[in-house]
Formats: structure tokens, sequence, C-alpha cells
């Protein structure tokens, strides 16, 4: 069958040597890998389904803990009673930081997305050690005021001694969004999904 005495015999005996080793490489690889399926092809749209579903339950557990985060740091007293509360608590960590609370006058307050913003001037003297721990103990501190701004200068080049000028936010929710909405957020959030 294979010869290879003349050039002709040489040429078909060759071809035919190499359809074999194809054909016995196409049966080898035939029953070594398997076929690829078609299950992962048909189960492909309802992974992405349950990808969608897992991120909009992560959105929703991200929407509980920030919107409970945001209620915490809301005053959830008349307006008229947060500059008292807020003149005490200052009043307390500046005598812990050991500085002088020279003035503390309360702003006019705004309206801003359905939160009202009351903003407070704080003025500091001491040193600036104790400057700092102030600023640390009212952004960390349960008071509920934001620190917006913070000047803060040398009143003499000879001494730690510094003027501080603090801009502090309390945030409220104003009594007619109150009474439109318990919890105008996520309600608002939820609203949305639904449609």
């Amino acid at each position: 069958m294979f010869s290879f005495k003349t050039k002709a015999d040489t040429g078909a005996s060759v071809a035919i040597i190499a359809a074999l080793v194809i054909m016995v490489a196409t049966i080898a690889y035939s029953l070594l890998i398997p076929a690829p399926s078609t299950e992962g092809v048909a189960n492909g749209p309802q992974r992405s389904i349950r990808e969608i579903e897992d991120q909009i339950k992560q959105g929703d557990e991200q929407l509980t803990e920030k919107t409970t985060y945001v209620q915490s740091k809301i005053w959830d007293v008349p307006l008229d009673d947060i500059g008292p509360k807020a003149l005490q608590s200052v009043t307390k960590f500046a005598q812990e930081a050991k500085i002088k609370l020279v003035a503390f006058r309360p702003q006019k307050p705004t309206d801003v997305n359905g939160l009202t913003q009351l903003p407070f001037l704080i003025s500091l003297e001491g040193g600036y050690p104790g400057v700092m721990q102030f600023l640390r103990k009212l952004e960390a501190g349960n008071v509920k005021l934001a620190i917006n701004s913070a000047q803060i200068a040398s009143s003499d080049a000879n001494s730690d001694t510094v003027t501080a000028t603090v801009g502090a936010v309390a945030y409220t929710i104003p009594p007619s969004v109150l009474k439109t909405a318990s919890n105008p957020t996520t309600e608002k959030v939820h609203a949305e999904k639904t449609n």
C-alpha cells in the first residue's frame, strides 16, 4: 500500500500517510476534548439577572445604611432649640480643649433640598494644639454639627496662641417636609423603583 520505489508512488504514499495522521489526530481530539455545551450560553441571561438583583440588593443596603447615618446627623428638635444645645456642646468642647470661646453666632437659616441649614460662626482663641483638639472633638462628637470652614491665624509670632474662626452647620428637616413624609429619601427611591 505504501510504496516509495518510484516518484509517483512516493507522492501518493506521503499523501495517504498525511491523511491518516490527520484522521487519527481528529479522532483523538474528539475523544479527549469534551464538546462545548450550550448550558453556559443558556445560563448567561439568568446569571446577568442574578447579578443585577444582587447589585440592587447591595444598593438597597447601602441606601438604608446611608439614610440611617444621615438621620443620625439631623436635629429632631425645633429650630429655636438647636442654637442653645449646640452652644452648650461647643462650650464644653472649648473648656475641655482649654481654649477661650470668644463668640458663637447663629446665622440666617436656609432651606436646601428638603433640609434646613442653620449655620453658626464660632470664634476661638487659644493654643494651636487646643484649637485642633476642639476641631477634632467637634467633628467626631455627637453634637450633630458639620464643620464647613476653619480659618486659623497666629495672633502673636512669639507664642502658639492662635485665633480661629470656624463655620459649622446644623441640619434639620423643616416642619413642612415632616408633614408630607416621614422619610422622604427612601420613599422617593422606592417609588421610583416601582414605576
